[in-house]
């Protein structure tokens, strides 16, 4: 891999690369069975995210929702569940 490319990747992680800009979102769904679901992510790109978000619901049963389409039933945070990214990437993972 040249150089530059490692140096522009690393800039870009650190925030130092213009147009590296995150920010946070927050999506409300449906899962499996009905169950609701708010799915809130840090993102640089927020329709690729939610295309994401969309497609995982899909193909699991559920939808994504409007916009306080679920969040009117919550006043506070109860949980939080947090996974690393390399679990989402092995193709060994099934759905039972």
């Amino acid at each position: 891999m040249p150089k530059d490319t490692m140096e522009k990747g690393i800039k870009w992680g650190e925030g130092q690369e213009e147009g590296s800009h995150y920010e946070s979102v927050r999506y409300e769904g449906y899962g499996p069975e009905g169950s609701a679901l708010i799915v809130e992510c840090l993102t640089d790109n927020r329709n690729r995210t939610a295309s994401e978000v969309r497609s995982t619901l899909g193909k699991h049963g559920g939808s994504l929702g409007e916009t306080n389409s679920v969040g009117f039933m919550y006043s506070d945070h109860k949980g939080i569940v947090q996974y690393l990214k390399q679990v989402t990437l092995k193709p060994s993972l099934k759905r039972y």
